[in-house]
């Protein structure tokens, strides 16, 4: 499947974009396995970020268990997976930022994408791979004992 993400942009046109200067980007010029910065349900659909997402859960039981020197070659293994293929890690300029216009965004530093790329393969994985997180509220047969009890109401 990520194949086929790939494939749907062609490799001459990656390769032109990756030669220009990759300081500004109109909306309708990212492709599809770009990686945005952002939060939010279009973020979390763009296939990019799917992408990225499948990657990053390949490294993850490997990371969690690797020394800190080798975490550091892990993150760098799955920037390296991500960014094959031409993906770039973009994020939307403010409207401070962009002027008047419109919808732009930036490719990111370095720094920025290790960052997100180590949080993510610090975080429990996406419900895409069928791993959820533990609610905020304990149910109340998680809680101590005295919890339950200030929780109930007084029968007296």
């Amino acid at each position: 499947k990520v194949e086929e993400e790939n494939a749907s942009v062609a490799p001459a046109v990656l390769q032109a974009r990756r030669a220009q200067s990759p300081q500004r980007v109109r909306a309708d010029d990212h492709t599809p396995i770009d990686v945005l910065f952002g939060r939010g349900v279009p973020i979390q659909r763009n296939p990019g970020n799917i992408r990225m997402h499948r990657i990053v859960d390949s490294y993850r039981q490997q990371y969690r268990t690797s020394s800190r020197s080798d975490k550091t070659v892990l993150v760098r293994a799955a920037i390296q997976d991500i960014k094959e293929g031409g993906a770039r890690f973009l994020r939307r300029l403010g409207e401070n930022e962009s002027g008047a216009d419109g919808d732009v965004w930036v490719e990111v530093d370095d720094d920025a994408v290790y960052e997100k790329i180590s949080h993510a393969l610090r975080g429990n994985g996406s419900s895409r791979s069928g791993t959820r997180r533990e609610p905020a509220a304990a149910s109340a047969a998680q809680q101590p004992r005295h919890a339950q009890d200030s929780m109930s109401p007084s029968s007296t």
